[in-house]
């Protein structure tokens, strides 16, 4: 027979087992009875402990609250010794007070005396030991000041002694301090010390992953570098926001040009942009919206009230565009945004996104640093070009691009003395799509380098068809040029292809030439350099496009090699009647006769443009007035007659 008893000793209370064994005799009648007593006090604290322990970690790990987490690691404490009563006190964020207290075998009034003790060396013994990180011991809470929280207890609970360690991290960084209690005076002895030490240590550990897990959300929610919800927190918020408001208007926002800044700058002066915006935008915002970086210099601001939605995102624009301080320098710098509303536009978030993409992406076309609201012609636009985008990578393959080329005239002699190659695309379904408007999507996917090169093939054969027609009468060679974009000069093989399509065809670089715009010059990266070099290295000229309207800088005219200025249509069309046009392209025509240029006007359109062009002194010229780009049989019929033209005499 088994049973258990609680006695009470001298030095505590002792649990027990009682254990009866009868002894018998013959006539199995009890003579004797063995009385065994098993103190089980220890084993019991143990198994109680590992249940403690146990039930500690699990709530851990279920991600609850962090307060009932640690009231389990006080209870285990004053389970591992029942005389003892436990409180963990944590800090504020900053570590200036003692904002929480937990202690569930404490009275309320201790914890309403503690909580927001300060932390410094002239504090409480609480606060003196968060501060020191050094631990404290109290002989008598009762010496300590009347209204203090070491009096109080001592009044409210009959506690005597207390011990306060601080608990620290492994970067010794203050987590919170553990405060033991006990109603009679004296020194903790061994057992008191280790249990003491496993419950601080359990504290740090349960504080140490709480904050790793609360610092693993925070990546995983929270962008690095603003300290904005990122994509992931907003696609939470957004969806929330949807099924709880009636009406939202959501703001993409992008930074102008913030490659050139970044580019031009540096990584870590574009980081400090992207800050100061991110900065602005918080301060701007109302904190009932959402303001999130979506990606790169991309950010979304999320606003409540639809009505003042445009006036709101015009006085974001107005806000965000100027000059930003970034190290030692003032950057200016402008936005564009794109707006879209809930419900009136978009059912859903995916669609509301993406209206205001689209949204902004109009915003962009438009000029940037302005805004624009989604409409439904946007849309129509968006999905024409995703429909071009994906048809595109198919026509060249399906013998939809051809090349036309258009003659550029010698304005002295009438002869066609140069051509340019340009690219038409017949769709079999939307017909003759305009250049201006796949060359972009052509860029923007990549597929520039294929069709690119495939252009500067056909262009090389045309080239040599016509200098064979040519050469037996005049020996003058005859150029063709063809465009290159600028995210051609970037690729891996850069200019090789090209030269070496030249060089297995027995092809001369002397009869093709190389179409740049003015902003590939201003990139100032040595592979430019290289590629432009190696061209001219080959006999291919360079010629520079639509001069006058990017920008226009004349120092690199001189830093690189050019043949040909091509003087935008622009300043053709107003030749005649604006002296300002005929000024810009005069001094054009005579700085480039200086540097041992030549020009060739772009877009003309009219005799009287052309005999203007002629009394200035430009020898070359393209446009109307002598041909539209044609195919390849009826290119080759024009060049072979002479055009009458007004020659200086």
């Amino acid at each position: 027979m088994c049973f258990r008893d609680t006695l009470a000793l001298p030095d505590g209370r002792r649990q027990v087992e009682n254990t009866l064994i009868p002894l018998f005799d013959a006539q199995d009648r009890v003579q004797r009875v063995i009385y065994i007593v098993h103190d089980i006090t220890q084993r019991l604290r143990r198994e109680s402990q590992e249940v403690v322990r146990t039930e500690v970690f699990d709530l851990l790990s279920a991600g609850v609250d962090l307060h009932e987490v640690l009231a389990r690691v006080v209870m285990f404490a004053e389970i591992s010794r029942p005389d003892l009563l436990s409180a963990i006190l944590l800090p504020d964020a900053e570590r200036t007070c003692l904002e929480s207290c937990i202690a569930p075998s404490l009275p309320e009034v201790f914890l309403q005396a503690v909580e927001g003790s300060t932390i410094s060396e002239s504090a409480d013994v609480f606060g003196r030991s968060a501060y020191l990180k050094m631990p404290e011991t109290v002989a008598n809470l009762l010496d300590h000041d009347l209204g203090s929280a070491c009096h109080v207890l001592a009044l409210a609970s009959g506690l005597v002694t207390c011990w306060v360690i601080p608990i620290l991290d492994s970067s010794d960084e203050l987590l919170g301090i553990f405060a033991f209690f006990r109603d009679r005076a004296g020194q903790p002895d061994a057992q008191d010390q280790a249990t003491m030490d496993q419950a601080c240590q359990m504290a740090r550990l349960v504080m140490e992953r709480r904050r790793t897990e609360a610092h693993i959300r925070y990546q995983a929610n929270y962008d690095s570098l603003t300290g904005l919800p990122n994509r992931t927190l907003l696609n939470v918020r957004l969806a929330g926001m949807l099924c709880q408001s009636k009406q939202l208007a959501l703001l993409y926002i992008d930074i102008d040009n913030f490659k050139e800044i970044n580019d031009t700058l540096g990584h870590h002066q574009g980081d400090q942009m992207l800050e100061l915006v991110a900065r602005r935008l918080r301060l701007l915002v109302s904190k009932d919206d959402l303001v999130a970086r979506m990606s790169g210099d991309e950010f979304i601001a999320i606003l409540s009230n639809v009505t003042h939605a445009e006036s709101t995102a015009e006085a974001l624009r107005m806000a965000l565009a100027g000059d930003y301080e970034i190290g030692h320098s003032n950057v200016w710098a402008s936005v564009s945004i794109g707006i879209a509303l809930y419900p009136e536009q978009a059912r859903d978030m995916d669609e509301l996104l993406s209206n205001a993409d689209q949204a902004l992406f109009a915003a962009k076309a438009a000029g940037r640093n302005c805004l624009r609201i989604f409409d439904e012609a946007m849309r129509e636009k968006i999905q024409l070009r995703v429909r071009l985008a994906s048809d595109l990578r198919t026509a060249l393959k399906a013998e939809q691009l051809s090349v036309h080329y258009q003659p550029i005239i010698d304005l002295f002699s009438g002869q066609v003395i140069k051509a340019e190659a340009l690219l038409r695309w017949e769709h079999p379904e939307l017909g003759q799509v305009s250049p201006e408007v796949f060359i972009p999507i052509a860029e923007e996917t990549g597929a520039i380098h294929e069709i690119g090169n495939w252009v500067f093939r056909e262009a090389a054969r045309v080239a040599m068809q016509w200098n064979h027609q040519e050469l037996t009468e005049d020996s003058v060679l005859r150029r063709i040029s063809v465009n290159r974009s600028p995210r051609q000069f970037f690729t891996r093989e850069g200019c090789d292809d090209w030269l070496a399509h030249l060089h297995d065809q027995g092809i001369p670089g002397e009869v093709l030439g190389v179409e740049i715009t003015e902003g590939l010059l201003l990139d100032d990266r040595p592979d430019v350099m290289r590629q432009l070099t190696a061209f001219r290295s080959a006999g291919i000229a360079i010629s520079l496009d639509d001069f006058g309207t990017g920008y226009s800088a004349l120092s690199y005219l001189k830093k690189f090699d050019i043949d040909y200025l091509k003087i935008d249509r622009s300043f053709v069309q107003d030749i005649v009647s604006t002296e300002g046009s005929r000024a810009i392209v005069e001094s054009i025509a005579s700085m480039a006769v200086r540097l041992g240029m030549q020009v060739i006007a772009e877009g003309v359109e009219e005799p009287a443009q052309a005999e203007v062009l002629t009394a200035i002194g430009c020898r070359l010229a393209q446009g109307y007035l002598y041909a539209r780009p044609m195919p390849e049989q009826a290119f080759m019929a024009f060049a072979a007659a002479e055009i009458e033209t007004p020659t200086l005499r």
